[in-house]
């Protein structure tokens, strides 16, 4: 497929990968912290001032080396392959499968918002104790695409494996 806004970038193939259906949640990173004996993210979600800090909203303010490490864990815990995604795989996601007019990382290409992206009313509706900000939705809270990713709107940025670039997906 052809990377980039109305395909302007370069032309890419991406081999065969496996992509996480949903965001890493607070319970499954807090989970991970445990077992290694971490230092948790922002233990009484006061730190930063964004966010509530709940098991089924998806972890926010990890580092890109944080990051990594999570999946590297999950590699040796498992003897699978796990790896953050390269720009090329998550825009090949992004894009359902790298379809030419698949504007939006949504169930149908198409930003509708309330139904497939946030509104702000459903943003500003989320519990935050701390500050009037929006918040991220729970995990899993949006229809997924139709090749069965969730979340790729509306809750959190994500890390990438090229350069530790940080990708949002809104």
């Amino acid at each position: 497929y052809t990377m980039g806004y109305q395909q302007s970038g370069a032309k890419v193939t991406v081999k065969n990968f496996y992509i996480s259906r949903y965001n890493v949640s607070y319970g499954k990173y807090d989970n991970y912290t445990k077992i290694i004996g971490g230092h948790y993210v922002d233990p009484e979600g006061k730190k930063y001032h964004v966010f509530d800090r709940t098991p089924e909203h998806p972890v926010e303010l990890l580092t890109w080396y944080q990051a990594n490490d999570y999946c590297q864990f999950l590699a040796k815990k498992t003897g699978f392959s796990y790896d953050l995604p390269t720009a090329a795989q998550w825009e090949y996601v992004g894009r359902n499968g790298g379809k030419a007019n698949w504007n939006f990382p949504t169930n149908n290409g198409k930003q509708e918002i309330g139904k497939n992206f946030p509104s702000f009313k459903q943003l500003k509706n989320q519990p935050n104790k701390h500050s009037g900000d929006t918040a991220p939705l729970p995990v899993g809270s949006l229809p997924c695409t139709p090749i069965h990713i969730c979340g790729l709107t509306g809750e959190v940025n994500e890390w990438l494996k090229d350069s530790g670039q940080n990708n949002t997906r809104e």
